[in-house]
């Protein structure tokens, strides 16, 4: 029988375990190189910003959220319904009552000519 491999014998820097989580990067935390990055981040959002307000015929973009769209929305048919009202609907009837005619006069079925 031959004997069994296991992989230290074979790859020396192999390690069995669960990994654990990489070392903090001191040498960048003390150098600066976070500051120095977020710094410049910085500077980019200021210049961004500074630029945009120099432009004197830029259009101002304003984000419209989900409400304000539909209060928009909903004041244009509204508009649009008070500029064009629709027609009246006729009341419904059966078919076979819409071309008679009433038998009294609008006079008699007032309650004042029946006293």
């Amino acid at each position: 029988a031959l004997p069994k491999v296991i992989p230290s014998d074979v790859i020396p820097s192999f390690a069995y375990g669960i990994k654990s989580r990489p070392s903090t990067p001191i040498h960048s935390v003390i150098g600066g190189q976070y500051v120095a990055e977020q710094e410049e981040a910085l500077a980019y959002n200021y210049q961004k910003h500074a630029d945009a307000k120099e432009m004197p015929n830029g259009k101002r973009v304003i984000k419209l959220t989900i409400a304000s769209k539909k209060q928009i929305s909903t004041a244009r048919s509204a508009r649009a319904l008070h500029d064009n009202p629709l027609e009246p609907k006729e009341h419904w009837k059966l078919t076979k009552f819409k071309n008679v005619q009433g038998k009294l006069s609008p006079s008699a079925s007032s309650p004042a000519s029946r006293a």
